[in-house]
């Protein structure tokens, strides 16, 4: 019988960041159902994300998130973050880092459970569903850096 595993491949960021990531993604976890499987979650430079979202989303730009859902053998999904873009974000919607952050995360298992947000009826309904992972999170310190 495959186990539920989520691996998380840090790149730069600091302890706090890594024990705040931790915790959202736990927090997460713990509150939906999740296929039988192996998660990884990796943070990568823009220039990485870029070359993916060119390679299989044919958008030569960088993004805060990719989630490829493969459910073959034994992963389910890899998720690769940008820090650099989830950071340039936040200062634009002028929230902390540790807020967008949060956000992006629970977009990704979003979309591992099947969300997506092709319109806006379905961008709606993903926001919505992000807000409901996320409800009851506390964290003491999101604004880590």
């Amino acid at each position: 019988m495959t186990k539920k595993q989520i691996n998380i491949n840090f790149s730069k960021q600091n302890l706090q960041e890594k024990r705040f990531v931790k915790s959202v993604v736990s927090y997460i976890a713990q509150r939906i159902i999740l296929p039988e499987g192996h998660i990884s979650i990796s943070f990568v430079t823009n220039e990485q994300i870029r070359e993916l979202n060119h390679s299989y989303r044919g958008k030569d730009k960088a993004t805060d998130v990719l989630t490829f859902n493969l459910l073959e053998d034994e992963i389910v999904s890899d998720i690769y973050l940008a820090r650099e873009v989830i950071l340039s974000n936040a200062k634009r919607y002028k929230v902390m880092y540790g807020h967008e952050l949060k956000r992006v995360i629970a977009h990704c298992f979003a979309h591992v459970i099947g969300y997506d947000h092709r319109n806006a009826r379905e961008l709606k309904l993903i926001r919505e569903y992000e807000d409901f992972l996320l409800l009851g999170f506390e964290s003491l310190n999101e604004d880590f850096l």
